[in-house]
């Protein structure tokens, strides 16, 4: 049986990341010696597939909503748009006859 006092705490995204960062580097590791890669070689490339896996795991647990709400799309009628467009023609003087 599973304890449940475990299943309800939640790994943070970082230490998750951590953690398949780790796994993915030592897979890597081993398959890439497992192919006949040198052992420096084969330690580089399996540290930059690690960094990457878990940056990924990282960002793929983040679940932060965005902090703004965009505004309000307002709906916009004909007499809104033909008061605007009269009192922008007044401002600039495109609305005047001239004598």
């Amino acid at each position: 049986m599973s304890n449940p006092e475990k299943n309800d705490r939640q790994k943070s995204p970082e230490s998750q990341g951590l953690d398949t960062g780790l796994k993915v580097a030592f897979f890597f590791v081993v398959a890439f010696r497992w192919v006949g890669y040198h052992p420096w070689l084969s330690i580089f490339l399996a540290a930059i597939a690690g960094v990457c896996a878990g940056c990924i795991a990282c960002w793929w647990q983040i679940t932060d909503e965005p902090e703004h709400n965009p505004p309000e799309v307002k709906k916009k009628t004909l007499a809104y748009q033909t008061k605007r467009s009269e009192a922008t023609r007044n401002k600039t003087g495109l609305g005047r006859n001239k004598p």
